[in-house]
């Protein structure tokens, strides 16, 4: 889904919004290779795409204002209107309050008291409350948590999640001092968080936006070594989740957005390893030459660091089998070959089968048209046989009857004539119809290049599954210097 592809990219990139946010040319270019690099030209154009793209600004930007937008292929037009009014001094937060109070019996509670849903009833009150009556430039989703915190009187750490379909509570219980793993933060209360707000498909998105933006900025930008890198990435990446998590957190507790944060890190922890590994994977089959002198330090070599004695870590899979940077581009390759081709030829069939739909004839392919075409010529044909047959027997018979049945027969002959005659005009038509039709030498070319592509694609498909195991095992090797650190082998 471009969706979340783009509202990542934007969140990764950007962190948190402000009502001074200009769209300038160079974040323009910027953003336009990122989408150039990860979709084709037609799935950007495309309406529906387009119009995700622009839903996907739309809600990263809702909370510091509204925003005019236009995007063609190469460039988007962005204004941003801030918000005139803070949630706080917004006259519509009293009577807001007021509301939830009075339908306060109707917020449904979980056993513990700990997690709150307001649903049903009590949802419809508030959401056209908040849609119909509040004409302020305010920002309407907090306006609405603002009052719920005060009316339910919260805890500054509790959370409140505005979703489509329901308004999601979560009370936290003071820090204990004895937790120490996640900020002094309740693991239980933080998973029932998690899985409230983050689906599969979505958590996927995340991870792999905020795989490309470290991989980006810290390794081919700032070509980091590998002695900042085993000593920084943990805590980089658990603040960049942190500052993802300030569009829906909504909290001043710095202590919170950490502990959340490395409880999505851990959770997550392998699977945004194994994507930051395919990263640089992709980095070694373009002979990447900065990546490459990256990788090869670990080779398993010694060295001394002050009065300590280290070994580097090496590319071992996890059937422990040790890889060298060489032996993984060949291998590698293969994959990725195969990976880019079949995307080009995937992408190829969607745009064939476009144009293959735009030939169609009533529903028919031109070749199925012409055909019925030909059809219905060969049943007039038969029927103008037929035709003449009587004609020929009614001639006959005019010249062997008396004179008296002349008109009648006459009559009869001019009457099959004249049935005839329109016979060869439809035929005369259809042929006229046939004849015109060109493209059904086109569809069939299109027809016969999306076949070729078809079995193209499920050869590749076969290359993939051979090849996949292998590539899983190298990646393993990858993922494995990625979490580990140097070995201390004395002091």
């Amino acid at each position: 889904m471009i969706y979340l592809k783009v509202m990542n990219y934007l969140k990764t990139t950007f962190v948190r919004p402000s009502g001074n946010f200009v769209w300038t040319q160079e974040k323009n270019d910027i953003f336009f290779k990122f989408l150039y690099d990860n979709f084709s030209k037609e799935e950007i154009v495309s309406k529906r795409n387009r119009s995700e793209i622009k839903q996907a600004f739309i809600d990263f930007l809702e909370p510091v204002g509204y925003i005019l937008f236009r995007m063609n292929e190469v460039k988007i037009a962005l204004r941003l209107f801030p918000y005139k009014i803070e949630p706080k001094q917004s006259k519509y937060l009293q009577p807001l309050k007021e509301l939830v109070l009075q339908y306060k019996d109707l917020i449904k509670h979980d056993k513990d008291d700990e997690q709150l849903f307001i649903k049903g009833k009590l949802r419809r009150i508030l959401y056209n409350f908040v849609d119909q009556q509040i004409d302020e430039q305010v920002h309407k989703k907090t306006l609405l948590k603002q009052a719920i915190y005060e009316a339910l009187e919260l805890n500054a750490r509790d959370i409140i999640l505005v979703k489509k379909k329901e308004v999601f509570i979560k009370k936290f219980k003071e820090k204990h001092k004895e937790l120490e793993r996640f900020n002094g933060l309740d693991e239980n209360e933080l998973k029932s968080l998690y899985d409230q707000y983050f689906d599969n498909q979505y958590m996927q998105e995340f991870l792999q936006g905020l795989a490309d933006s470290i991989y980006q900025e810290y390794f081919l930008e700032k070509g980091i070594s590998n002695e900042w890198y085993e000593k920084n990435i943990f805590s980089i990446v658990q603040e960049k989740i942190a500052n993802s998590l300030d569009s829906f957190l909504e909290t001043k507790d710095e202590g919170f957005r950490l502990g959340f944060a490395g409880f999505i890190f851990r959770v997550n922890f392998i699977p945004f390893f194994i994507l930051l590994s395919e990263k640089i994977l992709v980095s070694i089959y373009k002979r990447d030459e900065l990546i490459i002198s990256w990788l090869k330090y670990y080779d398993g070599h010694q060295f001394m660091d002050g009065t300590k004695h280290y070994k580097t870590q090496e590319l071992i899979d996890k059937k422990n089998q040790r890889w060298n940077v060489v032996a993984i581009h060949a291998k590698v390759s293969i994959w990725f070959q195969a990976k880019n081709r079949r995307r080009s030829l995937k992408v190829r069939v969607h745009n064939l089968t476009i144009e293959m739909d735009s030939l169609l004839i009533d529903s028919k392919t031109p070749i199925e048209y012409k055909k019925d075409l030909l059809l219905k010529e060969e049943q007039l044909e038969k029927e103008i046989y037929i035709k003449k047959i009587q004609h020929k027997e009614l001639v006959k018979e005019l010249n062997s009857q008396e004179k008296k049945n002349e008109d009648i027969l006459k009559s009869k002959i001019d009457h099959v004539s004249s049935e005839i005659q329109s016979l060869e005009q439809k035929i005369s038509l259809f042929k006229k119809e046939r004849f015109s039709i060109k493209t059904d030498t086109i569809y069939k070319e299109y027809k016969e290049e999306k076949t070729q592509a078809m079995r193209e694609i499920e050869r590749l498909e076969k290359v993939l599954r051979e090849n996949k195991e292998l590539f899983i095992l190298i990646r393993s090797a990858v993922v494995h210097i990625l979490i580990s650190k140097k070995i201390l082998l004395s002091q």
